[in-house]
């Protein structure tokens, strides 16, 4: 008796999740991370996420994991001569330059908004960090200048890095 209840409700469960369709998703949050750089499968993903009910995105890892790696990589970036301020970090494991990565992020960010899917930047904000907040290779955490860098950096990532 308590299995064919059991599996009664698992079917009726199954059933009713199916047939809310492609455009519902059970759940409030339905998200996916991207982790590679690779613009034709991130524009093919982003194209299909409304299929399965995504509604925001994160972008990390490979795409986007380096916060000064991204924000000296203009369009017109020459790797050769980076921007001098790198000098000044202790640039971490994952920092890398890549000419064209505002473009790309633009061209991702464009198409998850046409499809109305919200899309968010995993900063790892305490990569990259200039060295005037370390002390004995350590990042001081009660540093007061810290936390104003962090907020100026968030603020420079939405808005695009100013001259410096």
């Amino acid at each position: 008796m308590k299995r064919s209840l059991l599996a009664s409700l698992l079917a009726m469960s199954i059933s009713l999740v199916c047939a809310r369709g492609a455009d519902t998703s059970p759940f409030a949050l339905n998200g996916w991370q991207f982790h590679d750089y690779n613009i034709p499968k991130l524009e093919e993903a982003v194209r299909r996420a409304p299929e399965y009910g995504v509604n925001f995105l994160i972008f990390s890892h490979e795409f986007f994991r380096s916060t000064e790696g991204f924000l000296a990589s203009a369009d017109d970036l020459d790797p050769q001569n980076p921007p001098a301020y790198l000098q000044d970090l202790k640039l971490g494991g994952a920092f890398k330059l890549h000419r064209g990565w505002h473009g790309d992020m633009r061209k991702i960010a464009a198409l998850a908004t046409e499809r109305k899917i919200s899309f968010y930047m995993w900063l790892h904000e305490f990569n990259d960090i200039p060295n005037r907040f370390l002390k004995d290779n350590m990042l001081q955490m009660d540093d007061p200048g810290l936390f104003p860098f962090l907020e100026d950096r968030y603020l420079q990532e939405g808005a695009g890095r100013a001259a410096r």
